[in-house]
């Protein structure tokens, strides 16, 4: 099975600065997946019964997220759905499934025997 694409770098952009501000919710967005991502209208996609689906949900949180993605672009402040589904329609993958990745792709070329160095 293919990975999906990375995540938009709109997307990263927004989690990057929640994690400033608000590390909690940062860290609870990087697993949802966008799924809509226009001036007008994000989506955010978590897997049904998601714990972070549920978190992303509260209204502070979506106003958190549209006030984020206003910052990064020059027009209003988006609306913000949160929805938790079976196998969302993504326009990337999360940012956390992308940092795992990027872990996999670096652990697979280092050297042998690098990872069993002890300090």
């Amino acid at each position: 099975m293919r990975a999906p694409p990375p995540p938009p770098r709109e997307w990263e952009r927004v989690v990057a600065k929640l994690r400033e501000s608000r590390p909690a919710l940062g860290a609870v967005l990087q697993h949802g997946v966008p799924t809509v991502i226009s001036p007008a209208r994000l989506v955010i996609a978590f897997p049904k019964g998601s714990f972070f689906g549920a978190q992303a949900q509260a209204v502070d949180a979506r106003e958190a997220v549209a006030e984020a993605a206003a910052r990064d672009s020059s027009v209003a402040r988006p609306v913000v759905e949160v929805v938790q589904t079976g196998r969302p329609r993504a326009a990337g993958g999360s940012v956390r499934g992308e940092a795992v990745r990027d872990q996999e792709r670096r652990e697979e070329t280092r050297p042998e025997g690098a990872s069993r160095h002890r300090r």
